[in-house]
């Protein structure tokens, strides 16, 4: 349990007639593929700014109030990026308010960036025995929920949230509690890294997302050659020989996060008429691609070659180039690069 360092905070509701009191029994069927998939019966999705303002959209206002009624420190203000078994970080009221809602077995998604931090919340019923094996075996689906809700099914929703937010004063933990909180699935620190120049992690991202020695000399207003030269030295710094094994080596370490999903051929759970239309949508337009076009996706996203796709896949590289032109049009993108950033805008992939 999370208990904050002082009780001066005075809570601040959202107003009762706000899209967060409003919103709940839409939300509530958004989230039924996820109910019939793997019991999940409660999500929240919410935004905290830089400058202290936020909001929340969820299907259970009455536990929303809850944590401002008992002044519970809120933990996109202290965790680092990560997933985080939430029920460790209520008190036992807010936990009590869960339980009386069957409610139980939170697990908290947060996501810092330089303007704001996102946070996914779910959880399941109190008793459900299968959660944690759920979590384990979809983490990648849960982030493509959340990012699915807030680009699609959400829209309108957080179009009135983001014009009703409220000022989030907040307690905080003590340090020693906030030490005590371990991520049930977490961003590693990444000390592989600890090598690199500033300059080179900065290259280093470009390489990641896609770009050509061309192209990164473009952005970077530098000659190819002196590109390439960073590059090898990256490549040195990290013991890889290729573009693909620092892919690799970087997912290995949780510097890449790589949740690539296709609702046909990785969620057999998904197949009935429909759980696969939704999840169909969810994925779409990844779920447009063929079988063999969709192992050819994974590989270009880990930045294989055409002759390493050639290798992997035992096809010919003019193959691998047709399979290649081919996920571009389905998935309209007109380079490397654009295709990765589009997984990265999916949650597909996530670079910290």
């Amino acid at each position: 349990m999370i208990e904050s360092t002082n009780t001066t905070h005075t809570p601040v509701l959202a107003s009762s007639n706000s899209i967060t009191y409003l919103a709940p029994d839409k939300i509530q069927q958004m989230i039924k593929p996820l109910e019939k998939l793997g019991g999940i019966k409660y999500f929240n999705y919410a935004i905290n700014y830089a400058d202290n303002t936020g909001y929340d959209l969820l299907t259970h206002p009455s536990f929303y109030d809850s944590w401002f009624k008992h002044n519970l420190p809120l933990p996109s203000l202290y965790l680092k990026n990560g997933w985080y078994l939430g029920d460790r970080l209520l008190s036992p009221e807010v936990l009590a308010c869960a339980h009386s809602e069957d409610l139980g077995n939170f697990l908290v998604y947060i996501n810092r960036q330089q303007d704001k931090t996102t946070i996914y919340g779910f959880a399941t019923g109190a008793d459900n025995k299968n959660s944690i094996t759920f979590y384990k075996e979809n983490i990648g689906l849960l982030i493509r929920f959340g990012k699915y809700f807030e680009q699609d099914l959400a829209q309108d929703l957080i179009k009135d949230a983001e014009n009703q937010k409220i000022i989030i004063d907040r307690p905080l933990p003590s340090s020693e509690k906030i030490r005590d909180v371990e991520p049930f699935y977490a961003i590693k620190d990444i000390k592989l890294l600890d090598t690199l120049k500033d300059r080179e992690k900065e290259y280093l991202e470009f390489l990641l997302k896609g770009y050509n020695n061309n192209e990164i000399s473009v952005q970077a207003e530098l000659s190819p050659k002196t590109v390439f030269k960073y590059l090898s030295n990256i490549r040195k710094k990290l013991n890889c020989r290729s573009k693909s094994e620092v892919y690799e080596k970087l997912i290995n370490e949780g510097y890449l996060g790589y949740y690539v999903k296709h609702p046909d051929f990785d969620l057999p759970l998904a197949s009935n008429g429909d759980l696969h239309a939704f999840f169909e949508g969810m994925y779409s337009p990844i779920s447009k691609l063929s079988s063999q076009e969709y192992q050819c996706y994974k590989l270009v996203l880990k930045g294989y070659t055409l002759a390493e796709i050639s290798n992997a896949l035992q096809i010919s590289i003019p193959t691998v180039a047709d399979y290649i032109t081919r996920l571009k049009v389905k998935l309209r993108c007109r380079s490397k690069h654009e295709l990765i950033s589009q997984a990265l805008n999916m949650g597909l992939m996530d670079i910290t």
